[in-house]
């Protein structure tokens, strides 16, 4: 049996774009915010693993739960390992968990106002 849990600390938020500290303190603020991930109600995400394929060449098929705002969906990717490191970059929909803001998924009158429903995880862990 393969299994696992992750716990995301949403508090840890970080925009490495900006330059400027004083709009980056905003856009993480706001990416906190309700608009987005709700940080206040929703501290954490979390992600279970249900399915781990063996690994061929290096690569592997991993299956779970990802739950963010309270909402779950099942999600797969391939996790790379390279000696003790396996990394993988993760795209998530945000508004299957409820992240509308901006989304052309909720809102069809945004024009260029439009925020990417996507967005990606680079994922790294390494193993001592």
């Amino acid at each position: 049996m393969v299994s696992g849990n992750v716990v995301i600390d949403m508090n840890s938020i970080t925009n490495d774009d900006l330059k400027d500290a004083g709009y980056n303190k905003q856009l993480v603020d706001y990416l906190k915010s309700d608009d987005f991930f709700g940080v206040n109600n929703h501290p954490t995400a979390t992600f279970t693993i249900t399915r781990a394929g063996q690994f061929k060449a290096d690569k592997a098929l991993v299956t779970g739960l990802l739950t963010i705002k309270g909402k779950t969906e099942k999600i797969s990717f391939v996790v790379n390992r390279k000696e003790n490191v396996y990394s993988t970059q993760l795209k998530v929909d945000r508004s299957k968990f409820g992240v509308r803001y901006g989304s052309k998924s909720f809102f069809n009158n945004l024009g260029d106002k439009v925020i990417d429903d996507n967005f990606t995880l680079d994922i790294k862990l390494i193993l001592k």
